[in-house]
């Protein structure tokens, strides 16, 4: 067989290389350990390969969620945007990041990121129960994702759910303060709204932080992912029983402000006193 030839350049500077076989050139040249072949060629991975349990470095950033590894693959950062005004935290608030993610738009987007590796649902699991801990339950001490779970910003900061006001005026006015004449009645109304008892965050802590805790910690428990945990804390009756303690909360505050308005205004005598019985 004649050896073939390539030439380059034109006239006097053309030249004539032959074409030959690179040195040493054979389907065994590279040997599969080393260093020269595993930068020229990528063994794929088998779909029963078990997945990557490493978390040095990780990140899972969307548009909507993040969440950071450390070197020592601990949570580092978890943070959410868009819905939640682009909070962030520590490993401190693993608990407010899933209560989050739980009734967010992207809840199926970070089950789907998330689920190739077990570890990461490990990692909040045992950082959550850490979170929660012992003792009295205090605002931001150990009281990871009550906050989130109870309503959120939308329930503490901006409102959340109403009290039906007039049911709680006529319960009053009906039971206990039978005797108030229409016209004191509004004067009863008009000092209650002007200085309605807030039930706060803390207000529901005192009544149901510790039940709260019990029953976040009972969910983890039994969960083995985030598509169980996230099921245990969606049920009906567990969102039911959170929704009940908020309104029942507001709506003891509201009555207590009621009787608050009257007797100041019995005070003022700008309602009549009570009248006694005997």
């Amino acid at each position: 067989m004649g050896m073939a030839f390539i030439s380059k350049g034109k006239g006097k500077n053309r030249k004539v290389f032959p074409i030959t076989k690179p040195k040493g050139t054979s389907k065994n040249r590279f040997n599969k350990n080393s260093s020269t072949a595993k930068s020229r060629f990528k063994v794929p991975t088998l779909p029963n390969d078990p997945p990557k349990a490493d978390l040095t470095d990780l990140t899972i950033s969307r548009k909507n969620f993040n969440v950071d590894f450390d070197d020592n693959e601990e949570i580092q950062e978890v943070g959410v945007s868009d819905d939640f005004f682009n909070w962030s935290a520590g490993k401190e608030e693993v608990g407010t990041f899933l209560g989050r993610i739980k009734k967010s738009q992207v809840t199926e987007q970070f089950l789907e990121d998330t689920k190739e590796n077990p570890k990461i649902f490990e990692k909040f699991k045992k950082q959550w129960m850490e979170n929660l801990g012992t003792g009295k339950i205090e605002v931001d001490k150990n009281d990871d994702g009550i906050y989130a779970l109870s309503g959120d910003n939308n329930e503490w900061q901006h409102g959340g759910v109403e009290v039906e006001s007039e049911e709680q005026f006529n319960d009053v006015f009906d039971n206990d303060e039978p005797d108030l004449t229409e016209k004191e009645q509004d004067k009863v109304r008009d000092k209650t709204f002007f200085t309605l008892m807030e039930y706060s965050y803390g207000d529901y802590l005192e009544e149901h932080g510790e039940s709260d805790r019990q029953d976040i910690l009972e969910v983890l428990k039994s969960s083995d992912d985030f598509s169980d945990l996230f099921d245990g804390l969606s049920t009906e009756e567990f969102e039911i029983q959170r929704l009940e303690n908020v309104i029942f909360g507001k709506e003891s505050a509201f009555r207590i402000t009621i009787h608050e308005a009257i007797a100041s205004l019995r005070k003022s005598g700008e309602i009549s006193q009570m009248e006694d019985d005997n």
